[in-house]
C-alpha cells in the first residue's frame, strides 16, 4: 500500500512524471535496438524436410541481339546497274550486289544485262562510276548473272551467302533501285522458302523453284538482295507473278532465287 501512495506521489508531480516519461523512451529504445540488430539464424533442414533454393534474377536472355552492323555499310554493297546499248542509251535499270571474298565480282539477274547490251555501268553508293562489259557468267533460265570489275581500286566487303535454310515468315530486307531511285531498303518476310507448282514459272521458261517473299519488287529492283539481321544474302530479287483481278488492277507475287541457286551460279564458270 505505501509503495503505490509513493509511486502516486512521484506521477503527480509534473517533474517526475516527465522524467519517468524520458526513462522509459530510453528503455524502450534499447530494447528495440537489441531485438532488430540480433543475426537471424537459418535453421538447418531436417530428414525428410525439402528445402527451397532461390534462383538468382536471370539476366534478359529473350532479349535479341543487337544489330551493330550501320545501314550506310550494307547499302554500300550493292551497286546501280545500267544496260547500255552501242549508241550509250539506257536499255535496262536494275540492281547488282558485291560477293564476300569474291573481289569486284557482282551479281545480278540475266535480265538486268538486256541483251542489245553492250556496256554496263556499275555505279556505286560512295558515287564511284565503272564501265565494264566482262559477263563472267549468265543463265536465262536461271535469270542469274554474275559481272566482274577489275580495278585497283579498294572496293566494299561484299555480302557472304547464307547457309542457314530460310524459315517461314523470317525477317528479311531488300535493298535495290526502284524507279531508278537508288539504294532503298524495303523489308518484308518469307512466305514461303520453296515455290515450285506455280505453272507460270514454266511458261515464262524459269528455273521452277523459287522462295516468295511477302514484299512488292518494283522495278529497278531487280537483282537486288534480300538480307537478314546476319548480314547476309538469303535470296535474290528475280520476278513478281502477276494475276490479273479485272481490267484495272492486278495482284502479284514476289519471287527470289534461292541461295543455291546463287551459289551454282558463283562456281559456274
Amino acid at each position: 500500500m505505501w509503495m503505490w501512495v509513493f509511486f502516486r506521489g512521484i506521477i503527480m508531480n509534473p517533474k517526475h512524471k516527465r522524467i519517468l516519461i524520458i526513462i522509459a523512451m530510453i528503455f524502450v529504445t534499447l530494447i528495440s535496438y537489441k531485438y532488430m540488430s540480433s543475426p537471424t539464424i537459418d535453421t538447418p533442414a531436417q530428414p525428410g524436410q525439402q528445402t527451397e533454393l532461390m534462383s538468382p534474377i536471370p539476366v534478359e536472355h529473350n532479349v535479341p541481339a543487337t544489330d551493330d552492323t550501320p545501314w550506310d555499310q550494307r547499302l554500300e554493297n550493292v551497286v546501280q546497274i545500267y544496260s547500255k546499248d552501242k549508241d550509250g542509251n539506257i536499255v535496262a535499270v536494275g540492281t547488282g550486289w558485291f560477293v564476300k571474298d569474291h573481289a569486284g565480282l557482282i551479281m545480278t539477274d540475266a535480265h538486268v544485262l538486256a541483251k542489245d547490251s553492250s556496256t554496263f555501268q556499275i555505279n556505286l553508293k560512295d558515287g564511284r562510276t565503272y564501265v565494264t562489259n566482262n559477263i563472267l557468267w549468265s543463265s536465262e533460265k536461271d535469270d542469274l548473272a554474275k559481272l566482274q570489275l577489275q580495278t585497283s581500286d579498294k572496293l566494299p566487303d561484299g555480302f557472304a551467302i547464307c547457309t542457314e535454310k530460310p524459315q517461314i515468315a523470317e525477317d528479311v530486307w531488300l535493298i535495290g533501285n526502284p524507279f531508278d531511285m537508288p539504294w532503298s531498303v524495303h523489308k518484308g518476310i518469307i512466305a514461303s522458302p520453296s515455290r515450285s507448282n506455280v505453272p507460270e514459272f514454266k511458261r515464262l521458261g524459269f528455273n521452277s523453284d523459287y522462295m516468295e517473299i511477302d514484299i512488292v519488287e518494283l522495278p529497278g529492283m531487280s537483282g537486288g538482295p534480300f538480307i537478314t539481321k546476319d548480314d547476309c544474302v538469303i535470296g535474290m530479287a528475280s520476278f513478281l507473278y502477276a494475276v490479273q483481278v479485272d481490267k484495272n488492277q492486278s495482284m502479284t507475287l514476289s519471287f527470289a532465287s534461292k541461295t543455291n541457286k546463287i551459289l551454282d551460279a558463283l562456281n559456274a564458270k
